[in-house]
């Protein structure tokens, strides 16, 4: 049986396979397939919470180690395929990585998180809205301030969400962690980052002694879409070709007049048919029918970010 190796990244506008240690490359059809040099183990037992954060952090190296050589697709985790299997998955899925590589072309990852002091909150914010009149009556409980700080935490929030956007081609917040008020995953231009270091810094003059600031990138766009492959089997394929009324497959320069005169004739099933144009993209591509490859759709956007959010301490 041949090994199996993981998926760590698909690699665009690269014109030589870099030489990185831990990862092996196959270049096709343009692109550039980052795997794991390890062969995937055939008995796999339980990891230590230690150990999947270590792994995680050695993977996310290869990945920075890749940025210098192109356009880093990520791949989500656990993605396997032997080498005989590099060439038809590259093949199959280069329409889909030209758009992904075309979206993410020039642009980097930070992720950026702020704590504040939860001791000295109330003597730095007394007199914020959310805050002031809780002393104003005279008397309030701890409920009271809870409910105060909170609405206190989620305005600021916003509001430095909001100056990040200033630098930010797009930007998703990740889950928070005890006394953290922001993290959020940034997307930006590459000839931006001064423009986002100068947001960053308006958002410490908030309250410079007590907020902690923490800036972790540039980093492939990881938490704006993973790489999600899934199986293509033969009957996906024949009932993509019934979708265009087809006994056989079409040259790939027909594609497109099929896929707008069935949106034409059904726009009622958009969804449908721009699923088998693809289907029958790939499979043109393989010059196949009869064999089951991996398709690659792109991770939604909450779900990548939820998968990728760092352990911040």
């Amino acid at each position: 049986m041949n090994p199996s190796f993981e998926i760590l990244a698909v690699l665009a506008g690269a014109n030589a396979a870099p030489a990185i240690a831990g990862l092996q490359f196959w270049q096709a059809d343009g692109y550039i397939l980052a795997a794991s040099d390890t062969p995937r183990q055939t008995l796999t037992l339980p990891q230590s919470r230690k150990a999947i954060l270590r792994d995680a952090f050695v993977k996310q190296q290869l990945l920075e180690a890749c940025m210098g050589f192109g356009t880093v697709l990520v791949m989500r985790q656990r993605f396997f395929l032997s080498r005989d299997q590099f060439p038809s998955f590259l093949a199959a899925n280069a329409l889909f990585f030209d758009r992904q590589a075309k979206r993410f072309k020039d642009h980097v990852q930070y992720q950026i998180t702020v704590s504040w002091d939860a001791q000295h909150v109330l003597a730095r914010f007394r007199n914020a809205p959310e805050i002031a009149p809780l002393f104003e009556a005279g008397h309030t409980t701890q409920d009271a301030l809870n409910a105060g700080v909170s609405a206190l935490a989620a305005r600021l929030c916003n509001e430095f969400q909001q100056v990040l956007a200033i630098a930010a081609a797009d930007l998703v917040t990740l889950p928070l962690a005890q006394d953290m008020i922001l993290n959020a995953a940034v997307l930006i231009r590459s000839n931006a980052v001064s423009t986002m270091e100068k947001a960053v810094a308006r958002i410490d003059a908030v309250w410079t002694e007590g907020l902690q600031i923490k800036q972790i990138g540039p980093a492939p766009a990881a938490s704006f879409g993973l790489l999600d492959p899934h199986d293509v089997t033969p009957e996906q394929i024949n009932a993509a070709l019934m979708q265009f009324g087809l006994d056989a497959l079409p040259s790939v320069e027909q594609l497109p007049n099929l896929r707008r005169n069935a949106l034409q004739n059904n726009p009622q099933n958009a969804q449908a048919i721009k699923q088998a144009a693809t289907t029958l993209d790939a499979a043109c591509r393989l010059g196949s029918t009869k064999h089951v490859f991996a398709l690659c759709d792109l991770l939604a956007e909450d779900k990548a970010s939820r998968i990728l959010s760092h352990e911040v301490a």
